[in-house]
């Protein structure tokens, strides 16, 4: 089954033995698309906390509430890593930039863009990312992702508009991508296998297509359930398991 990551982030968190929060972001392995942690936030039950949960923990999504179902306790919640444990790509590089220039922190895309004018200046990496192969460089956020430019062959495409997650292997399986402009009102779905690279300094994803391959891209139809399931849930029974060339 693939889920939108959109709608998997709206989704209240139970642990074993009550609520004890809400999803707010999923942070991915770059290169494998794999799912490394769900961010949580604790809300008021551990006010102004947020934890870091391996997707292992996750007994299952949306069976009532709707909400993910883990099969943690409160109290290991709890003790579960906080945020500033691992870090995306986009957090890492910020505060460096911060650190290095004696900024004021939180200055978000405002830097990105700074720091992309200098990369495109410098004829910088395509990937944007550190050098390290660590799993925690590699990290990158949903929530980051999500607005990213795609860009085919240096020609602008649109943007990532969602994250479909294959929820058996906790695997981001493909992008929704809103072509705006150029063709207007349509989303389509690109498998991740044709992600060449995601650059943080541009807020970009550089896709080994075409346009026109864009084009033929079979199309996203919403949230709602093809199989008459849960409104989160997306599958891909008619339109195949992903878009391949």
């Amino acid at each position: 089954m693939l889920r939108s990551v959109n709608s998997l982030l709206r989704l209240d968190v139970a642990t074993s033995n009550g609520k004890a929060g809400a999803a707010r972001d999923l942070y991915f392995d770059d290169q494998e698309w794999q799912s490394r942690f769900i961010v949580v936030n604790s809300g008021v039950w551990l006010p102004g906390k947020s934890v870091l949960v391996s997707p292992t923990s996750v007994d299952a999504i949306g069976d009532s509430g709707p909400l993910v179902q883990l099969h943690l306790t409160r109290a290991e919640l709890r003790s579960s890593p906080g945020i500033e444990t691992y870090q995306p790509v986009c957090r890492q590089e910020e505060q460096k930039l911060t650190k290095r220039h004696s900024w004021l922190p939180g200055w978000g895309t405002a830097v990105a863009a700074l720091l992309g004018m200098r990369a495109r200046g410098k004829n910088a990496r395509q990937d944007g990312g550190p050098t390290t192969t660590s799993v925690k460089a590699r990290l990158r956020s949903a929530v980051e992702v999500r607005g990213y430019d795609i860009r085919c062959g240096g020609d602008a495409c649109g943007h990532i508009d969602d994250l479909l997650l294959d929820d058996t292997e906790w695997k981001v399986a493909e992008l929704v991508v809103s072509t705006g402009n150029w063709l207007r009102g349509r989303r389509v779905r690109v498998s991740t296998n044709h992600v060449h690279a995601l650059c943080w300094h541009e807020r970009a994803a550089e896709l080994v297509l075409n346009r026109e391959q864009i084009r033929r891209a079979p199309r996203f139809v919403g949230t709602t359930a093809l199989n008459g399931e849960n409104a989160f849930e997306v599958t891909d029974d008619r339109l195949g398991p992903m878009f391949w060339f």
